[in-house]
């Protein structure tokens, strides 16, 4: 029998098309409220959990962005007191909580990797028991809206050995592929910089590493057209015309127009 799950979505200041509602306020938040008798746990039968999960996945896949540093989630459970004390309906809080959050990372989730979860707060509070016998979750995202990518042409492109960086680029358009060959140049020498001042001062590690940076095993939600190496990029912007000619003619008419 499948479990009725009710799930209300909210949001402060984002919304599905946008990370961000307020010009220069960076905090938002994403709230998901889920109403169901029962919540499965890690270990219940995996169709049981992929139940909970297929419901969270379809609203998340509304979501036109992705975020690509920290998030820190708040879960607050609401379970009747005797249930949850007097018997072994409703499982500890932290088995409750696995099966959600594996529906959070992917291209089509709210975030690329479970890494980025920088804190995990989680409470239960008891319902009145003349009330449903329904348990509700309400769980709360929160983000810096600076650092969160449109899913439509996100990309990773190697840097260095097993590190990606996500950028957004059309791969049909040889603008966006001269920027993002910038930014990709520079990214890769500052971390080359950035490398030797480690092997004189390693307090300066947490400097060293930069917001859309991936090792390559975080990346196994992604699919593998998303995944671009060092030289398969480099063969696509040729490939576009992005050749040395074509680049210092650029360069040129960069330096034209300041």
């Amino acid at each position: 029998m499948l479990q009725d799950y009710k799930l209300e979505i909210g949001f402060d200041n984002c919304s599905y098309d946008s990370p961000y509602l307020v010009e220069g306020c960076a905090n938002s938040c994403i709230t998901l409220i889920i109403d169901s008798e029962k919540f499965p746990t890690l270990q219940s039968k995996k169709n049981v959990q992929e139940e909970l999960q297929n419901v969270i996945k379809a609203e998340l896949a509304k979501i036109k962005w992705i975020i690509y540093n920290d998030v820190n989630l708040e879960f607050f459970w609401y379970f009747s007191c005797l249930r949850k004390k007097e018997s072994d309906k409703i499982g500890d809080l932290d088995n409750l909580i696995k099966p959600i959050i594996d529906t959070f990372s992917g291209c089509n989730g709210i975030f690329i990797d479970d890494s980025q979860i920088g804190s995990i707060n989680s409470l239960w509070m008891s319902r009145d028991v003349s009330s449903s016998r329904n348990s509700i979750l309400k769980l709360c995202i929160h983000f810096n809206n600076d650092d969160c990518c449109i899913k439509e042409n996100m990309r990773f492109v190697q840097i260095e050995k097993q590190m990606y960086a996500v950028y957004n680029f059309d791969i049909n358009s040889i603008n966006d592929l001269h920027c993002i060959l910038i930014l990709h140049h520079i990214q890769r020498k500052r971390r080359k910089n950035f490398e030797k001042m480690l092997q004189e001062n390693p307090n300066i590690e947490t400097s060293l590493t930069d917001f859309n940076l991936f090792h390559r095993t975080r990346l196994k939600d992604i699919p593998n057209n998303q995944i671009y190496t060092l030289d398969k990029f480099k063969q696509l912007c040729i490939d576009a015309g992005l050749n040395f000619k074509e680049l210092i003619k650029r360069e040129r008419i960069r330096l034209q127009k300041r």
